[in-house]
């Protein structure tokens, strides 16, 4: 369990509100990202499950793999930082699933999504 919950750290999720077609928000969705150790180490389905486990739904799901130019503008962020050119060759190495959106009945997603 210890070491799916180190990889768990290594989901990335970004947090952002559902709106219909009325403007009403209904509920928060999150991204997240299952990174290479994640996909190399053969925790995908066992990550899903701590996802589904928590209350979270996954809608969609794509594997994907950043390239050169796209993992850059991803994390342009934290592109003065020392670490940054470790973390393009690292998020490009091989291919990420990707759980596009997972819906919660929460609209305190952010924290709820970090907690699992």
């Amino acid at each position: 369990m210890m070491v799916l919950r180190l990889v768990l750290l290594l989901v990335a999720s970004m947090c952002f509100p559902f709106r219909s077609s009325s403007g009403v928000v209904e509920k928060e969705r999150t991204l997240a990202m299952i990174k290479p150790d994640g996909f190399l180490g053969n925790y995908t389905e066992r990550i899903k499950k701590v996802i589904g486990e928590s209350g979270f739904s996954i809608v969609r799901e794509m594997a994907t793999k950043f390239d050169e130019e796209t993992a850059p503008r991803f994390y342009a962020e934290h592109s003065s930082k020392c670490f940054f050119s470790s973390l393009v060759k690292y998020i490009t190495r091989t291919v990420m699933v990707i759980p596009l959106t997972l819906l919660h009945d929460q609209f305190n997603l952010l924290k709820t999504s970090h907690d699992v």
